[in-house]
């Protein structure tokens, strides 16, 4: 029964308090949702790295012209020949070699309404297997098609170009440098990779039409890539490459990525947004609980005659204490709630146009929560000291 009239206490002085009340929690909710964006972008991220490793494969290595340092409009985008992927095919632990050629071209639909600029890859036919590509719709690639003008598509430029990304666009043709490639599969939805470009906004199609209609430059490519038999030969397979490579070009004048590099960089885009936020919810926090704690000393000073009245009927100095700060968890937790609704919606709406996939974890409940707690004791502890200390007297005396 004594818990009950606690918070039938409790509660009647919210409700006669309603305008504070309000304003606490809305600045509990401010916090909390702050608190539950940087959460979803955290744990989005982390997924992300694990979704693109598990997708391209633990065990693929490829190599780009250029190095982080270097100026794009001075890189050499054909810095391989066949002689490099010959060369590679030479390292111990290695297979899956292959290798592509890849621009941006404008693709149109066979009519001309519709069209899109795409990354345009010609690959030779094991570049599907490579890369570990799946085939949501018709078929992928194989060595008969390498002299037939036909393609495989992402869902993306699918829509874009057809209206629709189904099984009905299998058998459709679109143009580049109009002439037509008849689609004969779409691949499975990838995303966006660490650079934020869009996976399924690409086209693949057979080198040699490739060759034909977008480039006739018959002895380079733009990557390379194969794959390692163990996983812990991955940066020693990588470091042979580069020896080779650097020996036959007599510079290093390309990138080599692994999934552990993939995944360094990815953590460190991660830490960085985790940064960022972390200091406008710092900011939330620091704002929401100075709120707060005037918001708790405005509600001390108008119950003064009440406190005074408690002590005056045998409360004690920890009585008054311990039921303002019961108040702060109350408020804090409708404020929780409130935090959650808005953050889960605003986090859903903002997060996925960062590049980044929603993700909604328990995590979020526990920050939250705990967020919510303690801003709530440190705003309301100090106020509440303050109105355990009032003199009795002098506070019924204000009422007389």
């Amino acid at each position: 029964m004594k818990f009950f009239y606690f918070f039938k206490n409790i509660f009647n002085a919210i409700k006669q308090n309603k305008f504070q009340s309000l304003f606490a929690i809305l600045s509990i909710a401010a916090a909390i949702s702050s608190v539950v964006l940087i959460v979803c972008a955290t744990e989005g991220s982390g997924y992300f790295a694990k979704k693109l490793i598990r997708k391209i494969g633990a065990n693929i290595v490829f190599i780009v012209p250029g190095t982080p340092k270097s100026d794009i409009r001075k890189i050499n985008f054909k810095a391989f020949d066949n002689k490099d992927l010959e060369v590679l095919k030479k390292i111990p632990y290695t297979y899956m070699h292959t290798a592509a050629l890849a621009t941006k071209k404008v693709v149109k639909s066979y009519n001309g309404k519709n069209y899109d600029l795409a990354t345009v890859f010609g690959n030779l036919p094991n570049w599907s297997d490579a890369w570990n590509i799946k085939i949501d719709y018709g078929r992928k690639l194989t060595e008969k098609d390498k002299y037939k003008k036909v393609c495989v598509i992402g869902h993306y430029l699918a829509k874009e170009i057809f209206g629709r990304d189904d099984k009905s666009v299998i058998g459709k043709k679109l143009l580049i440098n109009n002439v037509p490639l008849k689609v004969i599969g779409i691949y499975e939805k990838m995303g966006f990779n660490g650079a934020g470009e869009n996976i399924d906004n690409r086209v693949y199609m057979p080198i040699f039409i490739y060759r034909k209609i977008v480039d006739p430059d018959y002895k380079h490519y733009t990557i390379l890539v194969f794959k390692v038999k163990q996983e812990d030969k991955i940066d020693w397979a990588a470091k042979q490459a580069e020896d080779i490579l650097i020996k036959l070009h007599g510079e290093k004048d390309f990138f080599i990525v692994t999934p552990g590099i993939i995944k360094k960089f990815l953590n460190m885009l991660s830490a960085t947004l985790t940064l960022f936020l972390g200091i406008a919810v710092f900011v939330s926090i620091i704002v929401g609980g100075f709120v707060l704690s005037n918001i708790f000393h405005l509600n001390v000073q108008s119950r003064r005659w009440e406190i005074g009245l408690r002590r005056a009927l045998g409360a004690k100095k920890r009585n008054i204490l311990i039921l303002f700060l019961s108040e702060a968890l109350v408020l804090s937790f409708f404020g929780l709630i409130l935090g959650l609704f808005i953050g889960y919606y605003g986090s859903k709406a903002l997060i996925p146009k960062l590049g980044i996939p929603y993700v909604f974890s328990k995590k979020v409940f526990i920050f939250s929560a705990l967020t919510s707690i303690l801003i709530a004791l440190f705003s309301a502890y100090k106020p509440a000291k303050e109105a355990a200390n009032l003199d009795p007297i002098s506070c019924l005396r204000e009422k007389a």
